[in-house]
């Protein structure tokens, strides 16, 4: 007897709806990053050439201003003058008249009242990010986390050190887990350095991999135990 061909079962088909949805999801994905590059281009013009050039758009000729597209252009222009000067005080600070300017300036500042509230604030945060620049972040390690068994990406933040090392004892170290897809909180918990397993993947690579939900990956993830 004759084999009968086996019936090829056609894949079922996704409603208009369902189609129209998955394409919704696929063109913000893809969109996104123009999206935000667009909203922090924007930004950077309102907020930082904005200011200059209203005070240069009425020097302008008339027939400049009624000229279509003259603020923007304006905007963009005033932007790149800021960003330009910004430079080239830090440039400046970088030569010893430059410094010495910059102190005597920076105690001129602290001296004015009311003033020196809000500068020396700012100030302080500022410096705090610059020293702490260059200690965050050192690795990308797997922790078990929450429970023993499931494992986190987390971020070391440097070694266990002060009370909380005397009273653990052992070598502890600093481990910042953010959380997926959000990495600004997290949790912060202090391992002991033997259970740490090092990723040699980049901190770039690991926040990716965080804010993807594990859906970017790096290639290639060479794994070794400390």
């Amino acid at each position: 007897m004759m084999a009968m061909p086996e019936e090829k079962t056609a894949a079922p088909s996704l409603s208009p709806w369902r189609t129209l949805r998955n394409a919704l999801i696929s063109g913000l994905i893809l969109l996104a990053p123009l999206i935000a590059t667009v909203f922090v281009l924007v930004l950077l013009i309102q907020y930082i050439g904005g200011p200059l050039s209203g005070y240069i758009y009425p020097l302008l000729p008339e027939s400049l201003r009624d000229f279509v597209g003259t603020k923007l252009l304006l905007d963009i222009i005033s932007s790149i003058l800021v960003l330009l000067l910004v430079t080239v005080v830090g440039l400046f600070n970088n030569f010893i008249l430059g410094r010495w300017f910059t102190r005597h300036l920076d105690q001129l500042f602290l001296r004015l009242p009311g003033f020196n509230v809000v500068y020396r604030t700012v100030k302080q945060i500022v410096e705090t990010f610059r020293e702490q620049k260059k200690t965050v972040f050192h690795q990308v390690v797997l922790v078990q986390f929450p429970r023993e068994g499931l494992y986190s990406v987390g971020f070391v933040t440097g070694p266990t050190k002060g009370e909380t090392a005397a009273i653990l004892g052992g070598e502890y170290t600093n481990v910042f887990v953010p959380t997926t897809p959000i990495p600004t909180n997290g949790f912060y918990l202090m391992v002991p350095t033997k259970e740490l397993i090092l990723l040699d993947m980049s901190v770039g690579e690991g926040m990716k991999m965080l804010i993807s939900g594990g859906a970017v990956t790096p290639d290639t993830v060479p794994v070794k135990k400390s």
